[in-house]
């Protein structure tokens, strides 16, 4: 590190906020307040005091560091990195929104006391906006800005004219008076604008990604109804296979559209129904290859320990988190049967969500189960070659929408060989 670096780094950024904070202006209006009391119009009453109240305005600014400070609290940056994308935005989004218009609020307050001198009695008798506002809108038994110990409701009423002002909303009912506060006017009128567009833009972007999984989903659907749309209206057979009533197979896609976009992880964006441990989890991807591993085995290693000769006592983390790497996250519709996969051939699978009926047949009998997360299928059929397995297999009946692990026999032999 470089000492001269630092110091001037501090120096152009934090150090005039630190010295306007440290000023001891309270201290010094305390010792020049008139001996007969501490009236709080007599230090509007003398010029030189005036400056106190504005640099002490000016220590607001030490909120500009509010972020870099947020970021070096442990605790607060655990939190933030806990939220989601949405909730991060809408957050951000409605505290910028508050501290701009507490701002507006304050300056708006400050202009009427600077132009009355007072916040007593004074403020309704001189030129400015609170005293027009007061002529002609005050209810008796309601909101009195009038008066040092009604500080509340002067804030009330000045937060309202400034988020009236920043959502173009305008009332009318607290106005401008004098020619500074038209001047202040104008000038937040140009910001409004601005600033109004951008708030249009951060919500919709904001509503854009929480629609995000609805919008693909919707999209799919439409690419399927025109598929269907094709359908033969008639259900018919070629040979000795049914392929169905058009009508309930129509059905049962919609149903497993749906059911992927109600059921599935909202990160991922292909409806695929075999996808890999990156597909489902889009963050592995942006990591190194170091926490990938990590976090392949945090997500796979409770299903790995369920199988004795795939669990910690015989393999390494190394090797287990190359099957975690290999498996695979298959989806399955209601009714919808499996016994292998197309491309990779048998493997064990774990039932992750949803459950399935399990019928394994052998020359001797038949067996039936009932599946769900709790234990491995096809755990010791995957150590017998397929020649040997003729007529005696796994076959699933899925009675629900379900999401399984699947870790193809190939890797599984791959790395018991290497042992």
């Amino acid at each position: 590190y470089n000492i001269r670096k630092i110091s001037w780094n501090y120096f152009t950024t934090s150090f005039v906020f630190n010295l306007i904070a440290s000023f001891p202006s309270a201290v010094l209006v305390w010792a020049t307040q008139s001996p007969n009391g501490s009236d709080p119009d007599d230090l509007y009453q003398r010029p030189g005091l005036q400056l106190f109240a504005i640099i002490d305005m000016f220590k607001l600014f030490r909120l500009v560091r509010f972020k870099s400070l947020a970021k070096s609290s442990g605790v607060i940056e655990t939190w933030w990195e806990r939220q989601g994308v949405a909730k991060i935005m809408l957050i951000k989004f409605i505290f910028g929104m508050v501290v701009i218009s507490h701002w507006i609020a304050c300056f708006w307050s400050f202009l009427a006391l600077c132009q009355a001198k007072t916040f007593g009695p004074g403020l309704g008798t001189q030129a400015n906006w609170i005293s027009y506002w007061y002529n002609s809108n005050y209810v008796a038994g309601g909101i009195n800005p009038i008066g040092w110990e009604n500080d509340i409701d002067r804030y009330g009423l000045s937060l309202f004219w400034a988020i009236q002002s920043l959502t173009s909303i305008g009332y009318g009912n607290v106005s401008p008076v004098t020619t500074a506060e038209y001047y202040f006017g104008n000038i937040l009128m140009l910001i409004s604008g601005i600033f109004w567009a951008f708030v249009i833009g951060h919500l919709v972007s904001i509503v854009e990604f929480i629609n995000k999984h609805h919008v693909q989903y919707k999209i799919r659907m439409e690419e399927a109804n025109d598929m269907l749309s094709t359908f033969s209206p008639q259900s018919s057979s070629d040979g000795e296979f049914d392929i169905g009533d058009s009508r309930i197979i129509r059905r049962r896609i919609r149903r497993y559209i749906t059911s992927q976009y109600e059921k599935s992880r909202p990160a991922r964006n292909d409806f695929s129904n075999t996808v890999t441990l990156d597909d489902a989890y889009p963050a592995l991807g942006t990591l190194s290859l170091e926490l990938k591993k990590l976090s392949s085995l945090h997500l796979i290693r409770h299903y790995l320990e369920m199988v004795p000769y795939l669990s910690s006592k015989f393999l390494s983390p190394e090797e287990q988190s190359r099957i975690a790497f290999s498996s695979k996250i298959l989806e399955f519709a209601e009714g919808e049967a499996f016994a292998k996969h197309p491309v990779y051939g048998r493997g064990i699978i774990f039932v992750t969500k949803g459950c399935c009926i399990s019928k394994k047949s052998t020359k001797l009998r038949n067996s039936i189960g009932f599946n769900n997360c709790d234990k491995p299928i096809g755990g010791d059929d995957v150590l017998v070659e397929d020649e040997f397995m003729a007529g005696e297999s796994y076959r699933l009946h899925f009675i629900s929408f379900s999401q399984c692990v699947f870790i193809p026999r190939g890797v599984v032999i791959e790395i018991l060989a290497e042992n």
